[in-house]
């Protein structure tokens, strides 16, 4: 038998010494069945259903909110579980488990019908043992002609049953050759099939297998599945392969399995969760809450040292963080530039900005992803420091340089990032360099001070940047793709008191950029569970 995908408590040393599963209790965050509240889960299209590993006594303590790892689980499975606001460890379901639990045997099919021990390894996989046996004449399904039970010279169409042998499926007839060694090629089945034919001795047509070659009878009608749980109508051409006629009908309103977040249901300023049933219908897994509005500003660093990785990773960017971030009920996305004051007069430098507005959080993935296309091009910086202060400053409702451009916000929202009132304020910074008026990564003072000096710029102090942020309430995520910005980012995390993992080291390439993503998502959506 194949263990839940949740039954973690059988775990490899209780099943090498042949324990059996328990059966097990899924239990929620208040420690109550989980058949009393229903599961906890998140946005459409993802499988981490907030669950505790039964039989595991109190919730295990995590100590980093927002990390995600993957642990062993099952036989031989695998498990992702995310570290929530709470402290307590939220695990999804057990994945890729084996065949069986290490230490156990059994009897498994094998040939003909016939059947041979089995063992299971410590790699969760059956193995074979001994040779096998009782089997039949023929593997089910397989199709020729047959003299037997035949007069002389005559034949009939044959086909391997479930209990590997062979009956007939049509009457006998005859079947005589006059040119003994000769082989041909002649249809057979009802399938477009075609079988090889051997003219012996005897004078008889001797046959081969019957190879179906098509899918259906030709002529014959059906249904198959589409959308979402739908039917489309389906006919058999005389080639014996199906093709669809019309529409799919009576679809559902869901993928199977996929989760989500929304107010249906629910009183006024709540939320629940809900999952997908295998009927494509929504289904309540947990109790209506309250509801929490979160708005994420992706900052994006443009300077010179980011034209590649910036052009590349738009595509991976509409679909790993804004489209996923929508995917949650009432998350809202935008985003906005920064590189530099233009410091000096060279043609590069003077189109230079500290600041510049894209557009503010919005419900729909494609408005912001549509700014991001069309990006401004690539800025300079001028020197190894950019003006990331500034733009935070500017995000968390402080003054405008000349030398910037503000975003247009939308009727009731705040000034700055274009904020709703009631929202949950994010900012994810995507860098690879450090800040004008930023924090020494230890001890006072600030690092890279502009020269000449720039009246009026944004420093990292609690009159400036940092005091904004923190009466703002702000939340800083920083993807970070270079060592050289690092240590003033996580002394920037540091100073706001949130974890360390909220600076997330990405690395080369398109893979590396979708997976700092991934984690920025996971971590909003742990702010979003309610």
């Amino acid at each position: 038998m194949r263990a839940s995908s949740l039954g973690y408590a059988c775990v490899l040393m209780a099943a090498m010494a042949s324990m059996g599963c328990p059966e097990t209790t899924v239990i929620g965050d208040s420690g109550v069945p989980a058949e009393d509240v229903g599961m906890r889960s998140d946005d459409v299209g993802t499988t981490d259903d907030a669950r505790i590993p039964p039989d595991a006594g109190p919730p295990e303590p995590c100590s980093t909110p927002g990390a995600v790892e993957n642990v062993a689980c099952g036989q031989c499975g695998t498990v992702e579980r995310f570290c929530s606001a709470s402290g307590t460890w939220a695990y999804g379901l057990c994945e890729d488990e084996g065949e069986c639990a290490p230490g156990t045997t059994d009897t498994i099919e094998c040939g003909n019908c016939g059947t041979q021990m089995a063992r299971c390894t410590i790699a969760c996989m059956w193995e074979s043992v001994g040779a096998c046996t009782g089997e039949g004449e023929c593997p089910p399904g397989l199709m020729t002609r047959s003299g037997e039970g035949c007069a002389a010279g005559e034949t009939r169409d044959v086909v391997c049953n479930d209990e590997c042998s062979f009956e007939p499926t049509s009457m006998c007839e005859r079947d005589e050759c006059m040119t003994p060694g000769a082989t041909e090629r002649v249809s057979c089945g009802t399938m477009c099939g075609t079988v090889e034919r051997f003219c012996s001795v005897s004078g008889s047509w001797e046959y081969g297998t019957c190879d179906e070659a098509g899918m259906c009878v030709p002529g014959s009608t059906g249904t198959q599945p589409c959308g979402m749980c739908g039917t489309l109508a389906t006919r058999c051409t005389t080639a014996c392969a199906w093709e669809t006629t019309g529409a799919c009908m009576a679809e559902g309103e869901c993928v199977p399995d996929a989760t989500r977040v929304t107010s249906m249901g629910c009183p006024g300023g709540q939320v629940q969760s809900q999952r997908c049933s295998a009927t494509c219908g929504w289904e309540s897994t947990g109790a209506c809450t309250t509801r929490r509005l979160i708005d994420v500003m992706l900052l994006i660093d443009i300077t010179g040292s980011r034209l590649a990785r910036v052009s590349g990773g738009i595509d991976t960017i509409r679909t790993r963080l804004f489209d996923a971030l929508v995917g949650i009920e009432d998350v809202a996305v935008g985003v906005s530039f920064y590189a530099d004051f233009p410091m000096s007069s060279s043609s590069a430098t003077r189109e230079d900005r500290p600041f510049e507005a894209g557009v503010e959080p919005s419900l729909m993935a494609a408005t912001a992803g549509a700014e991001l296309a069309g990006y401004p091009r690539t800025r300079s910086g001028g020197d190894g420091a950019e003006s990331g202060i500034e733009a935070l400053s500017v995000l968390a409702g402080g003054p405008v340089p000349a030398s910037a451009s503000a975003l247009t916000c939308s009727s009731g929202r705040v000034p700055g990032g274009c904020w709703r009132a009631d929202a949950q304020r994010v900012i994810v910074v995507w860098t690879d360099a450090p800040n004008h008026h930023g924090p020494l990564a230890t001890g006072d003072g600030l690092e890279f001070p502009y020269d000449p000096a720039i009246p009026g710029a944004a420093m990292w102090t609690t009159e400036s940047a940092l005091g904004r942020m923190r009466t703002e309430g702000i939340l800083l995520l920083v993807l970070m793709d270079d060592a050289f910005g690092r240590p003033q980012h996580v002394r920037m995390i540091s100073d706001l008191g949130q974890p360390a993992s909220d600076l997330i080291d990405v690395a080369a390439g398109t893979s590396g950029l979708g997976t700092g993503l991934d984690a920025v998502v996971a971590r909003v959506r742990g702010l979003a569970a309610p």
